[in-house]
């Protein structure tokens, strides 16, 4: 059976300032679980290119009809991707 999230070490989960649902996978364990359980279709996957960090999972299921999150709900997981990550200074 799948672990609850609680249960995987590593794995952050927070808000958004607009109150949506954003987990951090700070672990390889917790990553794998982030994309491979987690995650769902309309979901948003934020990670760095060439660069070790977290994994970050955005969910904004009121999304508008372009099923785009708002422009700052996305540069806030990106925020959290390069802030847990080999580039964070």
């Amino acid at each position: 059976a799948p672990k609850e999230e609680g249960a995987v070490a590593g794995l952050l989960r927070l808000r958004s300032s607009e109150s949506l649902p954003l987990w951090v996978g700070k672990s390889g364990r917790a990553n794998e679980y982030l994309v491979g359980k987690l995650a769902r279709a309309t979901d948003w996957w934020v990670h760095t290119q060439g660069i070790p960090s977290a994994h970050v999972l955005l969910r904004d299921e009121a999304a508008p009809d372009d099923g785009l999150p708002s422009t700052a709900s996305l540069e806030e997981a990106a925020q959290r991707d390069v802030w847990f990550s080999a580039a964070r200074e």
